[in-house]
């Protein structure tokens, strides 16, 4: 017999349908509680490992981070260490500045999660120079928690839910533990570790933040940092701009500072490279001014080799090596290689003598085509003066690329208001560099204003160049194709005659519409074979009008010759001799006067102390007084240029008690010569009676001596 279907009431009806909604409701909370919950929080595998490494950073380093650390830690790397360990151990602040590829940043993100895994810091701020540097570091750190099985075994409470996540980080705010919530984050900007029973890290915070965005007000429910860790937080571009430099100490001074809890201490870590001398890192390492952060500074090349010379020659071997084979084959795609192992093969036959004396920071670190560590930063010497001292000695040059003369600072020095040629307003002297090779003659003018202030108005050759950019071995237009059947000294006769009638005699115009013309010139007669040749030039041109009472002082143009002297020599002594030196000035200049039958006097340069001044004159903001502007804004005009005005480099020198710059030419540059013009145009704008500031110069010795040596 059928079985008869019972008939429900509407209201039995949806008595029925709530119940079964809530068994299902209930089943799928369940199920999905189940599918949420992680489940048992491994046992910790080696707790002794784990131990150890408790209150010892560079131990947590070598320890679970083998496939990072492949090589010794350098000298330096084991004093960062213990600064960072005392930092979060003991609190502090504390700055320093390491070198380049010295791990810096990779400390930085290990040191989070060493601070943060112990304990040692509940909330943790990694800042970086901009956002993205700073995101790249908290992934890096994400990356560590989430794959290092070293980790994982020892750090369970906080790696294994990190695993549970696999790569879905939306699953971290719903993971249960035991049914229960553990209020875990895993998001772009910030981690917050899972609330662990029993776990020392549990609810510890790490933020990642770009310094300068939005730093102020920081906290986490209550929670305020303790610990925060600015990392290379400099750019270049505002590392050139004390406004900037400013805003970046009174960020750090007022709002990271002020990122504490009230009554409660914070931690602060600032590690940096010196780009300037006037940058933050440079400013910061100041003791007297900020004594709190008790910076320190780490240096790549802890001793020099004492034969720099074999050095140049094996920077040589390589560029000579790689121009013969371009010369073969431009498309060589081999050529860089073959260059460097030549210069290897040269620093293995000569390793001995060209390591003595030299101490590097990481023996152990050079790349696969070097064989040392004082080979991989000799050569980084010789690439990049600037990045060698500011990157890797943390002691920036003025100058260099660190300093900073190169051709995107001389771009800001190009006036678009005034074009060449043209004497700006306020002129007082005009006077012309010159330097003589064997197929043309190097020129430039410079316009003075009071206190030292100069314009570049006009550069060139004799003769004229049919390029912009050209060598002085190979131009396209040399004297020998202009005079084919004249000897040497003929040719340069002709240029110098034509140099004397087309540039130092000529009517330059002025900005008021007049006209002004030069009154002191030099012209170098270093070169042995065009010395006799420069002094005949000037003696025929200048003799019969401006030999006036047995003296050639009159004379618009004079013969010049360098010397790089130290202590000793012409700038050292006293003559015996009158010496004239004007009234409130630091230079003066030796005259002897000349004979009759030798009427043409040397004017003996002080060659370091001017181009050091020169330099001085090249880095000052335009506007102030003594800097040195170039004038017409031609797109790429000046190129050829700005090659000229850094090819060489200052070293600090000593001798006895005297302290000196000394000039060397670029290992990769080989053309100077319109850099010795403007140093010439200086010492010509001296001798005009110009005032030098006694803090432009490195010593109190003459820029300039005048002796006595004529022409037959």
């Amino acid at each position: 017999m059928a079985r008869e279907k019972k008939i429900y009431t509407p209201d039995e009806e949806r008595a029925r349908y709530e119940k079964h909604r809530d068994e299902m409701r209930q089943r799928a909370a369940e199920q999905s509680a189940a599918g949420r919950d992680i489940g048992e929080i491994p046992a910790v595998v080696n707790p002794a490992r784990r131990e150890s490494c408790r209150e010892n950073f560079l131990l947590f380093l070598s320890t679970y981070f083998p496939a990072t650390f492949t090589k010794p830690f350098s000298a330096s790397q084991p004093k960062v260490a213990a600064i960072m360990q005392t930092a979060a151990l003991d609190g502090g602040s504390y700055a320093w500045c390491m070198t380049r590829g010295g791990a810096k940043t990779t400390f930085c993100e290990k040191f989070a999660e060493w601070v943060t895994l112990y304990g040692h810091s509940r909330f943790f701020i990694l800042a970086g120079a901009s956002k993205a540097a700073a995101t790249d570091s908290f992934n890096a750190i994400k990356n560590d928690l989430e794959s290092n099985d070293l980790l994982l075994e020892d750090f369970p409470e906080v790696c294994y839910p990190v695993r549970r996540l696999e790569h879905k980080p939306q699953r971290a705010p719903t993971m249960l533990l035991d049914r229960k919530p553990i209020a875990f984050e895993w998001s772009k900007e910030q981690l917050v570790f899972p609330n662990v029973p029993g776990s020392i890290s549990a609810g510890t915070i790490i933020r990642a933040l770009g310094y300068g965005g939005r730093l102020r007000g920081q906290k986490h429910n209550e929670d305020r940092p303790d610990c925060v860790v600015l990392d290379d937080i400099q750019k270049d571009k505002t590392a050139k701009n004390p406004q900037n430099v400013t805003e970046q100490l009174t960020l750090l001074k007022s709002v990271i500072e002020g990122m504490k809890g009230r009554g409660k201490p914070i931690t602060i870590l600032v590690p940096g490279t010196r780009l300037n001398a006037n940058c933050f890192m440079s400013r910061l390492m100041d003791r007297k001014k900020y004594p709190e952060y008790q910076g320190r500074i780490f240096k790549a090349m802890k001793s020099f080799p004492k034969n720099l010379d074999l050095w140049h020659e094996y920077r040589k071997v390589m560029l000579e090596k790689l121009a013969e084979i371009w010369e073969e084959d431009a498309d060589s795609e081999t050529a860089i290689q073959q260059a460097r192992a030549a210069a290897t093969r040269f620093y293995l036959e000569h390793r001995a003598e060209m390591d003595d004396g030299a101490e590097v920071d990481w023996p152990e670190m050079y790349d696969p085509w070097e064989i040392s560590g004082i080979q991989n930063i000799m050569d980084i010497f010789l690439d990049d003066e600037g990045k060698f001292w500011a990157e890797y000695q943390n002691e920036p040059k003025a100058g260099l690329s660190g300093g900073k003369l190169d051709e995107e600072l001389l771009l800001t020095k190009v006036m678009k208001d005034i074009p060449r040629r043209v004497v700006p307003r306020g002129t007082t002297s005009l006077t012309l560099g010159c330097d003589v090779q064997k197929e043309m003659v190097f020129w430039m003018v410079v316009a003075w204003q009071k206190g030292f202030t100069g314009h570049i108005i006009a550069y060139g050759t004799v003769p004229t160049q049919s390029t912009l950019t050209f060598t002085a071995e190979n131009p396209p237009v040399p004297l020998s194709s202009l005079y084919p059947d004249q000897t040497l000294e003929a040719r340069l006769y002709f240029a110098i005659d034509a140099l004397i009638e087309e540039v130092l005699q000529a009517q330059w115009p002025t900005e008021d519409g007049g006209t002004f013309t030069i009154e002191h010139g030099l012209i170098d007669a270093n070169w042995e074979e065009s010395r006799d040749t420069v002094f005949t030039a000037i003696n025929r041109h200048f003799r019969d009008r401006y030999y006036i009472n047995g003296s050639y002082r009159h004379y618009p143009l004079l013969p010049s010759r360098g010397r790089g002297t130290t202590g000793r020599g012409a700038f050292g002594r006293k003559s015996r001799r009158d010496v004239e030196e004007e009234a409130g000035t630091q230079f003066s200049y030796l005259a002897r006067p000349a004979s009759p039958e030798e009427p043409v006097g040397t004017v003996w340069i002080n060659t370091n102390k001017v181009k050091s001044y020169a330099l001085a004159r090249l880095l000052a903001p335009v506007g102030a007084p003594g800097s040195l502007t170039i004038h017409g804004a031609t797109p790429g005009f000046h190129t050829l240029l700005f090659d000229h005005l850094t090819s060489e480099y200052p070293v600090p020198a000593t001798e006895g008690e005297l302290s000196f710059d000394k000039w060397r030419m670029k290992p990769s540059r080989y053309e100077n010569h319109w850099w010795d013009c403007l140093c010439l145009a200086i010492v010509a704008n001296a001798m005009a009676g110009q005032r030098l500031s006694v803090h432009d110069a490195p010593d109190n010795r003459p820029l300039y001596v005048v002796d006595e040596e004529g022409v037959s």
